[in-house]
Formats: structure tokens, C-alpha cells, sequence
């Protein structure tokens, strides 16, 4: 009688490697689908690519208690290439969403109206230094400014 044998450690790790890789796809496409956000860009060095009527959304890490305040800058609420939609935070630890100290991914919602080439631009005033009149000069190094280049076809 042939004892089954097991197959070779390089296919075992291959197989879960693959099992891993679905499970993780199925998970991405499943939670882009149910958040309302779309396709979810980081990257501000990576152009955005969407089709017209798509929903996207760009991701910045934001703690509001620590004294992040982002805004979009651009494009403005008149524009026929992109609009946006809405701003969705999401805490790091849901299992407690209002803990305070705790930061999480703040979430740009748009969509796309009609094909061309716009920039959205995303600035973080932290602890409100954009907002004084006559901020310290050493206040504006923490003021980021964030541009994304967003083609629609």
C-alpha cells in the first residue's frame, strides 16, 4: 500500500502564499465596495487615474486631538472635472472610535464628473496655524501642503 505523501515545503508555502493573496483581495474589494469611498489613493508622487462617474477617495493620517485640521484647497466647488463629496474619518482603534489621543485615516471622498485633468490640493493647518493672522514664522514648518494630480478619461 502507497502512504500519501505531502507535498513539498516550496509548494505548501506557494499554495498559502496564494490562499493569502485571494483572502486579502476579496477583503480590499469587499471593504472599498461597503465604505462608499471608491478607489482610495495615498500617494501624492503617483498620478490618479479614474473614468468619469467613478468615486474615489484620497487617505491622509489625521489626529485631530494632536492638532491636524486638513482641508481641500482645490478644486473648488465649481468645477466640472471633479467634485467633492464628502470628508469620512476613520479611527485607528475601532474599538473605541472617540478615544481621545488616538488618531486615525481622515478620507478626501470625490467624484468624477466629466474627463480632463485637474490637481486636488490638500493643506494641513495644525493647531490652526493657516488661521492666525500673524502666525510665528516657526509656525508655518508645520503647515503641509499636499498635491494630487487627477486625470479623468
Amino acid at each position: 500500500m502507497t502512504m500519501p505523501t505531502e507535498p513539498p515545503p516550496r509548494r505548501r508555502r506557494l499554495a498559502a502564499a496564494a490562499a493569502a493573496l485571494a483572502a486579502a483581495v476579496m477583503l480590499a474589494t469587499s471593504c472599498a465596495d461597503d465604505s462608499g469611498r471608491g478607489a482610495v489613493f495615498t500617494s501624492r508622487t503617483k498620478p490618479i487615474e479614474v473614468e468619469a462617474g467613478d468615486r474615489f477617495s484620497i487617505a491622509v493620517p489625521d489626529n485631530a486631538s494632536f492638532g491636524d485640521n486638513w482641508k481641500v484647497l482645490r478644486p473648488g466647488p465649481k468645477s466640472p472635472i471633479v467634485r467633492s463629496v464628502e470628508a469620512d474619518y476613520k479611527a485607528d482603534d475601532d474599538s473605541d472610535p472617540t478615544a481621545v489621543g488616538g488618531g486615525g485615516t481622515l478620507y478626501f471622498v470625490f467624484e468624477a464628473e466629466a474627463p480632463g485633468r485637474t490637481e486636488i490640493v490638500l493643506r494641513n493647518c495644525f493647531r490652526g496655524v493657516c488661521d492666525k493672522e500673524a502666525a510665528h514664522r516657526d509656525d508655518k514648518q508645520y503647515v503641509v501642503t499636499d498635491t494630487y494630480r487627477v486625470t479623468v478619461r
